[in-house]
């Protein structure tokens, strides 16, 4: 009987999923604005193993993937320092999101090698507390720990915490 309303309470706190159940149809260009508008990076783990979840990190990875192209071109064409980082700044906030997005749905730690360590070199770059705090909000997931045992994060930070 507990099991039975924990499942309950489960089901009646993921919003993504009741607006899915009651919304059938949605494209995953839909669900992903949804996702983003929303700010439910975090519930969309029960699409892991759906075909639903497949588009979902194609669209992610394209997402990030551009982002990261738009960060480099600004960087050339962009002389004020300042200006580049309040850019990149946005971008990581972003990118910080569809990351766990893809960590939510069980993208495996060789497809996120080339955006983590991305993703690390733009915080390096910025080097601002709230920067280093969204990096650490992902913390807690496996992937994303097992890359930052394998880097000397610490010594990148200018801070004390």
């Amino acid at each position: 009987m507990g099991d039975e309303n924990l499942d309950q309470q489960n089901k009646g706190d993921n919003k993504l999923q009741n607006f899915l159940n009651s919304n059938a149809g949605l494209t995953a260009s839909e669900i992903k604005k949804l996702i983003d508008d929303d700010n439910l990076h975090k519930d969309v783990g029960f699409l892991a193993e759906t075909e639903m979840g497949g588009q979902l990190i194609n669209l992610y990875f394209f997402d990030i993937v551009e982002k990261i192209r738009f960060s480099k071109l600004q960087k050339e064409s962009l002389r004020d320092t300042s200006t580049y980082n309040r850019h990149i700044a946005k971008a990581l906030t972003e990118i910080r999101n569809a990351l766990a997005v893809l960590f939510e749905l069980k993208t495996s730690d060789n497809e996120l090698k080339d955006i983590l360590e991305k993703y690390l070199e733009f915080n390096i770059h910025v080097n601002t507390d709230n920067c280093w705090k969204e990096f650490d909000s992902l913390r807690g997931y496996n992937v994303f720990d097992s890359f930052v045992r394998n880097k000397d994060i610490e010594k990148f930070r200018n801070y004390h915490k």
